[in-house]
């Protein structure tokens, strides 16, 4: 989809979009469709209501299995930007895992 496409030159790149990319790895390696990820309780996220809603399954997903996490007030920021290195961690711990590292 778009935020993956390979001839895309956006250099940022948001939170939440991150959270999406990464649980559809997941579901990818764990051979499962996007719906059948469900988490393991309710996650409270204090700016549930700036996720988008493409991504915010997404979001809860991520943060339940705790490869990204809430500010210290519980938020998400959804719109924020990751450094690549925050990128990087992320994908490493999702990787951890899932066994591949």
């Amino acid at each position: 989809n778009s935020l993956i496409h390979p001839n895309s030159r956006v250099r940022n790149i948001e939170r939440q979009d991150t959270a999406a990319v990464l649980i559809k790895l997941l579901s990818v390696k764990k051979g499962v469709s996007l719906s059948a990820l469900k988490p393991g309780g309710r996650v409270m996220i204090a700016d549930e209501s700036s996720i988008r809603e493409e991504c915010y399954h997404s979001v809860v997903m991520i943060v339940d299995i705790n490869v990204m996490e809430l500010d210290v007030n519980g938020r998400f920021n959804p719109s924020n930007n990751m450094t690549r290195a925050e990128v990087v961690a992320a994908f490493v711990k999702l990787l951890r895992l899932t066994g591949e590292l």
